[in-house]
């Protein structure tokens, strides 16, 4: 969970509401139960205990609004590959670097195998700078990632494109400021 009733808000923090959604990706896509805590997909930004239990019901439980849309179609993905769902998870690319470096910000996962259907695979790459794209490169080392070279992997959280592995295993991917892509 990002947040629950004995905490303040992920957004009282003064963290954006970009960040917020980079969170709820991470939550939605990573090996476990996903807890989404009531008013979070509403942007409330209740602080410390009991600011942090806002009136659910007075909120007039917009649908339309952004974070509800992604936390929703992020809930679609997760249902609908269940690599996402039940597949077990390795880390690809974690970086520590947070300036101007290709990779600042860079935290990408694949997940697979467990009980995913058999050939089940999915790779989620987050970007938490917020400052530029950030790629799972460094020094000229790529991201080496499990599925096979000449695989073709489409972007199913934006709809970016495909990136295709290279013969060595590579994959070069760019992702946006504060933002993630699905493979």
């Amino acid at each position: 969970f990002l947040d629950n009733h004995d905490v303040s808000r992920f957004l009282f923090s003064g963290k954006s509401v970009e960040a917020l959604r980079n969170a709820f990706t991470f939550m939605i896509t990573e090996q476990g139960i996903p807890c989404v805590y009531y008013g979070d997909e509403q942007e409330f930004r209740g602080g410390n205990d009991p600011a942090n239990r806002e009136d659910f019901w007075k909120s007039g439980y917009d649908t339309s609004g952004a974070t509800f849309k992604w936390v929703q179609k992020l809930i679609a993905l997760r249902k609908k590959f269940s690599a996402l769902e039940k597949g077990g998870q390795a880390v690809v690319w974690a970086t520590t670097r947070v300036g101007d470096e290709p990779d600042a910000g860079i935290f990408a996962y694949e997940r697979t195998g467990g009980d995913a259907a058999p050939g089940a695979y999915a790779l989620v790459v987050i970007n938490t700078n917020a400052q530029h794209p950030s790629s799972p490169e460094f020094n000229g080392a790529l991201m080496k990632v499990g599925a096979p070279p000449g695989t073709v992997l489409v972007d199913v959280l934006n709809g970016a494109g495909t990136f295709t592995v290279a013969g060595d295993g590579s994959l070069s991917v760019s992702v946006p400021p504060a933002s993630a892509v699905i493979l």
